[in-house]
């Protein structure tokens, strides 16, 4: 009989011990809720604003649990302290505790979330390089708090940023069309290397109706004070449906009315030179009076400077085309092309309409354009079932070079 109430004293003391814990762990999450969210929230809007350059404001906080153990800013607002309007405003932000650091009684806040957060940048502004300032200012800083405040001061520590279904809208003068990014999705980490590897996807467009387009990239030797132009990366790009014409109006540029597919490597310096490899895919662009239904390349090298500063070389794998007032299928074989400052040259072009081969090189000139002018030079050899007609459709399907 007495070694039956031993158990059963033994469980009843373990069960008060575990609610007696349980109400402790409680008591210390609701006072650091309380500590957290009525003491170093206004620090942490402080530190914000200094690191930002910007007055950084907030509805509300709360202790946050979302993600990890921190502090959840209800709609947050960052603005220029000379503009009237916001250039920066979400539903929520959560800043998180690093655990670990917390153990040693360090308050050090390494990730940032920012939930459903609205960007409007003006060209020429103030605010037009906010995004890519701040990211250089939040990512591998740590504050000097401790020395001002203490132990157990906030410190600013980032090294994980994090945006989620963004929106993303800038404003040009120059330009026939205002830039619309669309739940934009985008992933900064800071490793203990000094890496810092993006990822970063969202679609153009009000309706994400002008293409989209994913990016992963890796940046060696980044710093907080580091010179973005100075710094070296590379990475991958996926095009899907990108609207060249569209595109074009955002860059200043009039590009002819077609789509585009990419899948490749990217690589780069700085913001201002961008190099490219991989397979590329444009379809229903207009040549002439005629149609490029579909082509396809493998795109060996592409550099990018400007919009007006583009050249590169493509291998042709494949593609069909309409010329002339005759719809006429051209199936295109193969053959390379060089670009250069916006002059396109084919060599060694190999295509087909109905029995007759055709061999093609020549210039064309603007071919980035609405309206590029080509000079040509055909070997065919001519089918007489086909007769003249094919190469009477090409001669009209391309106006001549002046």
């Amino acid at each position: 009989m007495t070694g039956s109430v031993r158990p059963r004293r033994l469980w009843r003391g373990l069960c008060i011990a575990a609610a007696a814990g349980v109400a402790g762990c409680l008591f210390v999450a609701l006072a650091l809720a309380w500590w957290l969210s009525y003491h170093y929230q206004p620090l942490l809007t402080q530190r914000l604003s200094a690191l930002l350059g910007a007055e950084v404001r907030v509805a509300g906080s709360a202790l946050s649990f979302r993600r990890g153990l921190g502090i959840g800013l209800e709609q947050p607002v960052i603005q220029n302290r000379s503009e009237a309007a916001p250039f920066f405003t979400a539903e929520r932000v959560d800043v998180l505790l690093d655990l670990r650091a917390l153990l040693r009684g360090q308050l050090l806040f390494h990730y940032i979330h920012c939930l459903r957060p609205r960007i409007r940048l003006v060209a020429g502004d103030e605010t037009e390089s906010v995004p890519l300032l701040a990211a250089g200012a939040l990512l591998g800083h740590t504050s000097g708090a401790r020395a001002e405040h203490g132990r157990l001061s906030p410190q600013l520590a980032v090294r994980h940023l994090v945006l989620h279904d963004s929106q993303l809208r800038y404003d040009s003068p120059a330009q026939d069309a205002d830039l619309v990014v669309m739940g934009a999705d985008l992933d900064l980490s800071y490793g203990d290397a000094g890496d810092l590897a993006a990822r970063l996807q969202f679609g153009l467009g009000a309706n994400e109706e002008m293409g989209q387009v994913s990016l992963q990239a890796r940046l060696a030797g980044w710093r907080s004070d580091a010179s973005l132009e100075q710094l070296e990366w590379n990475g991958t790009v996926r095009l899907r449906n990108l609207r060249l014409n569209q595109t074009g109006r955002w860059l200043g540029r009039q590009w002819p009315q077609a789509t585009l597919d990419f899948n490749g490597r990217l690589t780069g310096r700085g913001t201002r030179r961008f190099e490219l490899a991989g397979e590329a895919e444009v379809n229903d662009m207009p040549l002439g009076t005629g149609r490029l239904g579909s082509g396809k390349a493998t795109l060996t090298r592409l550099v990018w400077q400007a919009p007006d500063r583009v050249s590169g070389r493509a291998e042709l794998l494949g593609g069909r085309a309409e010329i002339g007032p005759l719809p006429l299928p051209v199936v295109i074989h193969s053959g390379s092309l060089d670009l250069d400052q916006g002059q396109l040259a084919l060599s060694e072009v190999r295509a087909s309409v109905g029995s007759s081969s055709i061999g093609l090189r020549g210039r064309i000139a603007q071919a980035l354009s609405v309206q590029p002018r080509a000079d040509l030079w055909l070997d065919a050899e001519i089918d007489l079932a086909d007769g003249l007609t094919p190469l009477l459709a090409l001669g009209t399907g391309l106006e001549p070079a002046q």
